[in-house]
């Protein structure tokens, strides 16, 4: 049973709940509004697609009677031909390029630097200086990881925006 003297120790736990509760809240809106920038180019995306697709959509479920989800894999399948095969394209042919120069940099790098050395020969003018081409070319190596993170985002962002849509057409309406 609790005594006179363990009342007001029960109040204050009680309201020190409701601080700890809205501390939570804050962090969880802090995650929240650090990943919206992730899922916002997807979800633009989406309702750009949405609003291009809607009409055709519509007609297949309600003149055709489709069903919604059949109708809305149906788009889903169609735009992840139309964006992703060029995606995937570039990747497959950039990738063997990328990894070459990623595995042996100084070969490039010498290779690069014997053709501009016989391009100035022959031209008689002094175009590039062996320091200058040397800092073009590392900040080109150090470009190649950055273009392939690129790439990751485009994917995600693809993944994200073909997930909006099916939801956004299964709903509409």
């Amino acid at each position: 049973a609790p005594t006179p003297l363990d009342l007001p120790g029960d109040i204050r736990a009680a309201e020190q709940r409701p601080q700890l509760h809205v501390q939570r809240e804050g962090f969880l809106g802090q995650v929240r509004a650090g990943q919206l920038p992730r899922v916002l180019a997807g979800l633009v995306g989406a309702v750009t697609l949405y609003i291009l697709s809607r009409a055709g959509y519509f007609q297949l479920v309600y003149s055709r009677k489709w069903k919604k989800g059949r109708a809305a894999f149906l788009y889903i399948i169609y735009y992840l031909l139309l964006l992703g095969v060029p995606i995937f394209a570039a990747v497959t042919l950039l990738s063997p390029k990328i990894s070459s120069v990623l595995s042996d940099p100084t070969a490039v790098i010498t290779s690069i630097k014997q053709a501009v050395m016989q391009i100035q020969a022959k031209a008689g003018v002094s175009i590039v200086t062996e320091k200058s081409l040397s800092n073009s070319l590392d900040q080109t190596i150090t470009f190649i990881p950055s273009l392939l993170n690129s790439t990751l985002n485009i994917v995600s962002n693809l993944i994200t925006m073909l997930f909006f849509l099916y939801y956004m057409l299964y709903h509409g309406r």
